[in-house]
């Protein structure tokens, strides 16, 4: 896809979510996340976390997130939203499981 045409495309998304924050978007589309990556989302439970998830999930198909927070309740929130793994980094190596989860390899983005 051309450069022009992904970021009309990335501006008409970001301008349907209404109030989002720029942020998100920021870190969905200039990231250049795309099919097939696996992107950690820290605070994931959180407004813009649980906003990064839904915006990966509804316009990057066969995207992979992973995620981190401090609350079994954001944790699940984040399952529910379409996360595959999910750590809670109060009790947890995180980094230790996101290895173990990608069997080794680097995640494409950490998005926070």
């Amino acid at each position: 896809m051309s450069c022009l045409l992904y970021c009309r495309i990335s501006v008409v998304v970001c301008l349907l979510y209404g109030r989002i924050s720029v942020v998100v978007c920021f870190a969905v589309f200039v990231a250049n996340i795309s099919s097939g990556d696996t992107v950690l989302v820290h605070a994931a439970g959180s407004g813009v976390g649980t906003a990064i998830l839904q915006l990966l999930h509804s316009t990057v198909d066969g995207v992979t997130t992973l995620v981190t927070a401090g609350r079994h309740d954001k944790l699940e929130l984040a399952k529910q939203l379409g996360a595959r793994d999910a750590f809670n980094y109060k009790h947890n190596n995180f980094a230790e499981k996101v290895l173990s989860s990608t069997e080794g390899s680097c995640v494409r983005g950490t998005l926070c």
